[in-house]
């Protein structure tokens, strides 16, 4: 195993370890904002599609 590839597991397993320390208000807030900026971006992309014609 290389240097990148046990620092890429370590990455893995702390950001793994980080999710699983969040309260439940965290992750719902974390899924909302997430749910938002991708409604977002789609009505982003919409829009430049509409400029196009």
């Amino acid at each position: 195993m290389t240097n990148q590839e046990t620092q890429q597991i370590a990455q893995a397993n702390f950001d793994q370890l980080n999710l699983s320390l969040l309260t439940d208000s965290q992750l719902e807030f974390l899924r909302d904002e997430a749910a938002r900026l991708l409604a977002e971006r789609q009505k982003a992309g919409k829009k430049e599609k509409n400029h196009a014609y």
